[in-house]
C-alpha cells in the first residue's frame, strides 16, 4: 500500500496552482464538515510559489485514537506526514501538533531545491 501511495504522490506537482487551489477548496470545504473523524483546516497560499501553509484545528485521527483509548499513539501518525513530504521532494516543517497538545497543527510546505 506505501508503495501506491508513493507513486500516486510522486505523479503530482503539490506546488503547481491548479493543486493549491483544490487544496484551498477542500480548506474552505472542510470548515462546514460535520464527521468528527475528518480534518478542519485553512490554506494558505505563500510568499512564494514553492510555498503554502494549511492550519488544522480538528484531526479525524486525534477524535478516532481518543475515543479508542489509544490517544499516546496518535503522534506516529503525525510522523508519517514528514515521510509522505520525503516522496513529494517537499520540505516540511511543522512546530505544534493537536496530538501533543497543541492548539493547532501548524503545516508548512516548500519545495525542495532543484540540484
Amino acid at each position: 500500500m506505501f508503495t501506491v501511495m508513493c507513486l500516486i504522490l510522486k505523479s503530482t506537482d503539490h506546488f503547481s496552482a491548479r493543486r493549491k487551489k483544490a487544496l484551498a477548496r477542500d480548506a474552505e470545504k472542510s470548515q462546514n464538515a460535520t464527521n468528527p473523524y475528518t480534518w478542519r483546516y485553512t490554506f494558505t497560499y505563500g510568499k512564494t510559489p514553492d510555498r503554502y501553509d494549511a492550519i488544522f484545528d480538528r484531526c479525524g485521527i486525534c477524535v478516532l485514537f481518543k475515543k479508542l483509548g489509544i490517544s499516546e499513539n496518535t503522534p506516529a501518525m503525525c510522523a508519517y506526514d514528514y515521510e509522505m513530504a520525503k516522496q513529494t521532494d517537499t520540505i516540511f516543517t511543522r512546530e505544534f501538533t493537536l496530538a501533543s497538545g497543541g492548539k493547532v497543527c501548524g503545516c508548512h510546505y516548500r519545495r525542495k531545491e532543484s540540484k
